[in-house]
């Protein structure tokens, strides 16, 4: 059903396609910005976001589809989240229809049809259920009528006696309908009321939190902080999110944030089902007492009505990053953005901050806020294994000077290394160690209390000469194992002990030294890096199609060179890297360069072999 109006109207559609156009449709129903119609676009059916109405279309009117259907039964796309997905196809180089099909996929969308068709038969379900209780009432009541005239009337004592008792009756039979009535309308509400919650008085320190649209926030026990600060946000009556960069970290939270905040607490990832994650979607359209949303990166796509803070965590974490498919955006910087579009403060914790937030705070950009350790920072010792080889003081893979740190220290230890060890390396270890191996990517998903000693073997395959932020990586890894370990012993196990990485990493970080050798080269946050990949299991046109669009492009770039291939997606691949100056001519050359890109896959034919990323990491 629509609500039909006296004359036609054409509308914008944005479709969950790679368009880089809004094509018009037209209708006789009224429609809203926002809304979702059902439409036909190349023979094929999809439910679009209505962007735009107009009078006049810039095409013929004889040339304009009508559309098929206004889906009432979904929920309309607020002007937010259309704000933000323009801002993310235009900073990330991608198309609007590609964001909407990230943000509502199909799954999403059919269940919020089902959950509108179930919606509308339960609450006329209850209706019904409501009208015969109604009904029921009413006929207690004319019998309780009749009751009362029999009983005004003169009877023998027992004759008023089961009068009495049958008027009991039916009163309690109407008490207990009434009740019945009652539940069902309380239903019909939203659920439990919240507990209130009052803000403590913030410490002097986290006043710039309040005071900056944007605040980094750097130390190891910063959940204390999170706490204040969303408290403060709650007793506003605003949503806060929580962002973490990997699921194993909501589950780590959520028992710690519900006793914090009981019943304010929803929770919002892809290992929730999605009858869930819809319920937490639409109770966030509503405004009412302030929540705190505990999510993944996909929880800025969440329709927020009265969000009031965004809270980034570990903010540095390459998880925060979309590689594939478009839009190939970073959490980060995407919340940054969307705290902007809703008005509200961002929050970015890290004890490892990422250089460009570091960067961004020297500038002034961002206010920053130092957090005092309240628990022991554990000291490294650095294993020089070329050395050691020289003066006999390695046993296969494994130093002298760590069996002698294993014995020293007692307890549990874990070895971590590069790579993903096979049975012969963990034999060649374990017969020199008792200890547990893991790879060091998963050391951050791992519970590193109860360790004696955490040591890093061959570390120097964390510096891979082709990733320029490897250094960078490598520094967080080792900073981020050591504000976590509590207690343990550090070792750094290399054959590079006089890299720069190696030698820093026994200070504090603070990336400074980092950022002036990213200066020198040119490389971000001082410029902005676009990587243009090109895959094909044609390794011949490949390479000559990768040469041929390395030409076409208007900017200069490097490469072509062949990209990693990754277990699972191995078909060939190779990348070209733009480095384009922060200046104010940068979004007409992203503009230039996104047109250079689009106009070559047309020349050749060559669509769906070419992705963009914008800040590759």
């Amino acid at each position: 059903m629509c609500r039909q109006t006296q004359k036609m109207t054409y509308i914008k559609c944005i479709l969950p396609l790679k368009l880089t156009w809004e094509p018009y449709y037209s209708t006789d129903c009224q429609v809203a910005i926002g809304e979702r119609v059902r439409v036909i676009f190349a023979r094929k059916e999809y439910v679009g976001v209505v962007s735009d109405i107009v009078d006049t279309p810039e095409v013929a009117t004889d040339r304009i589809l009508g559309i098929k259907s206004v889906e009432s039964g979904l929920e309309s796309i607020t002007g937010e989240e259309i704000r933000f997905w323009r801002f993310l196809a235009d900073y990330y180089m991608c198309t609007v229809g590609e964001v909407y099909k990230a943000a509502y996929p199909e799954s999403r969308t059919k269940s919020e049809k089902t959950a509108a068709g179930i919606k509308e038969r339960l609450a006329a379900s209850k209706e019904r259920k409501v009208a015969s209780l109604a009904e029921r009432i009413e006929r207690l009541r004319e019998r309780l009528a009749k009751k009362d005239d029999a009983l005004a009337k003169k009877h023998s004592e027992s004759v008023i006696q089961r009068l009495q008792a049958e008027k009991d009756s039916i009163l309690q039979q109407i008490e207990l309908t009434q009740k019945a009535m009652e539940k069902v309308a309380a239903e019909q509400k939203c659920g439990e009321s919240m507990e209130p919650v009052t803000a403590e008085a913030l410490p002097e320190i986290l006043k710039p939190a309040l005071e900056s649209s944007v605040t980094l926030i750097q130390g190891a026990d910063r959940l204390e902080t999170y706490v204040r600060l969303a408290s403060h946000t709650l007793a506003e009556g605003k949503d806060v999110l929580l962002m973490v960069p990997e699921i194993v970290f909501t589950e780590q939270l959520a028992d710690t944030l519900e006793d914090v905040f009981p019943g304010r607490l929803l929770t919002f990832h892809s290992h929730e089902s999605i009858v869930r994650r819809r319920e937490v979607a639409s109770s966030l359209r509503e405004k009412g007492e302030g929540r705190i949303i505990l999510g993944t990166r996909s929880a800025l796509f969440l329709p927020f009505a009265q969000l009031g803070l965004v809270i980034v965590d570990d903010e540095h974490d390459t998880s925060y990053k979309q590689d594939s498919p478009a839009p190939r955006y970073n959490g980060r910087d995407a919340a940054v953005m969307l705290s902007r579009i809703h008005g509200c403060r961002t929050v970015l914790g890290s004890a490892t901050p990422s250089l460009e937030s570091i960067h961004n705070a020297l500038l002034g950009k961002y206010a920053s806020i130092t957090l005092e350790a309240t628990s022991h920072i554990t000291d490294i010792e650095v294993i020089d294994t070329f050395a050691e080889k020289r003066k006999n003081g390695m046993l296969g893979e494994v130093s002298r000077k760590l069996i002698e740190a294993v014995q020293e220290v007692g307890g549990k230890v874990l070895v971590l290394v590069p790579w993903a060890p096979d049975e012969e390396f963990r034999e060649s270890i374990q017969k020199h160690i008792e200890c547990e191996i893991a790879t060091t990517y998963a050391s951050k998903n791992m519970r590193l209390e109860g360790y004696s000693l955490i040591a890093v073997m061959h570390a120097e395959f964390m510096l891979k000469r082709e990733d320029f932020r490897a250094d960078e990586r490598a520094l967080q890894l080792i900073e981020q194992l050591r504000s976590r370990s509590e207690g343990a012993r550090l070792v750094i196990q290399t054959s590079k002990a006089e890299h720069p990485v190696f030698t820093q990493m026994l200070a504090r970080y603070d990336g400074l030294a980092l950022l002036e050798e990213r200066k020198d080269f040119g490389f971000p946050p001082f410029t902005r890096m676009i990587e243009i990949s090109v895959r094909d299991a044609n390794e011949a046109r490949l390479k000559k199609l990768a040469r041929e669009l390395a030409a076409h492009l208007p900017v200069n770039v490097i490469g072509p060179m062949p990209k990693e291939t990754y277990k699972g997606d191995e078909t060939p691949s190779m990348a070209l890297w733009a480095m384009l100056p922060r200046t104010k001519e940068l979004a007409a050359q992203k503009e230039s360069l996104y047109a250079a890109v689009n106009d070559f896959e047309k020349s050749f034919r060559y669509q769906g072999h070419i992705s963009i990323d914008v800040d590759p990491v």
